[in-house]
């Protein structure tokens, strides 16, 4: 498997199987399974960002980019356009209004992971025509497995406000995962998973820092 913006694609590919150990689904027909691991390339990306800024000898010049000429910076760009429009859609707002009036007092979830979880659900309206010929053109699970990560990576470093907007609110919030078919043991195992899918400088690539986005992520981890 590829590399995707510096993780290696054994240490990617080994993510993803250990999640499906733990009763995931495949990835290309489950929007949950799509969700944890955007959750995982955001972690990793915020790891990576928390380490530079942390004054870390290894990491202070150091952000995740993918110069691999593959396509995929343009269809995770693409992608997580699309997800943040579904995400704030009319549709995403009454799903989790109609769940926060169902719970009444015994609401917990967190309400922008809850968009992303609805949004990632429309499987037939999250992937763009291109983003579709993107994945048409490899194996078709890690395509999906290289888009996903990549998206959660990417979205600290987006310019797009509403997408910084809906992640920094997100990060901000407590958040527990319900995911579909799983036990409260098994959701809890998946979410232990995620938090520690971070930066290792033994094992991944990396390449010089953008000054550029620099204002972003202050923002996003301040």
């Amino acid at each position: 498997m590829q590399s995707c913006y510096g993780i290696k694609g054994e240490r990617l590919w080994d993510h993803y199987q250990r999640l499906r150990a733990l009763g995931m689904n495949p990835v290309a027909e489950c929007g949950d399974t799509k969700l944890v691991l955007f959750l995982s390339g955001f972690r990793y990306a915020l790891s990576y960002y928390g380490l530079r800024y942390s004054g870390s000898e290894f990491e202070t010049q150091w952000q995740p980019r993918h110069l691999e000429d593959d396509g995929l910076k343009r269809a995770a760009s693409i992608f997580a356009n699309r997800l943040v429009r579904l995400a704030r859609s009319r549709d995403a707002a009454s799903k989790v209004g109609f769940l926060r009036d169902l719970c009444g007092k015994n609401w917990i979830l967190n309400e922008e992971l809850a968009r992303l979880q609805h949004a990632f659900s429309r499987d037939a309206e999250i992937a763009t025509p291109n983003v579709r010929s993107w994945l048409a053109k490899r194996d078709y699970e890690q395509g999906w497995i290289l888009l996903t990560v990549a998206a959660g990576i990417i979205i600290p470093l987006s310019t797009n406000s509403k997408g910084l907007s809906l992640v920094w609110t997100m990060k901000r919030k407590p958040a527990r995962l319900i995911l579909a078919g799983l036990t409260t043991e098994q959701n809890n195992q998946v979410a232990e998973h995620i938090k520690g899918f971070v930066r290792d400088h033994r094992l991944d690539m990396a390449e010089p820092s953008n000054p550029n986005t620099d204002q972003f992520l202050k923002k996003l981890l301040g």
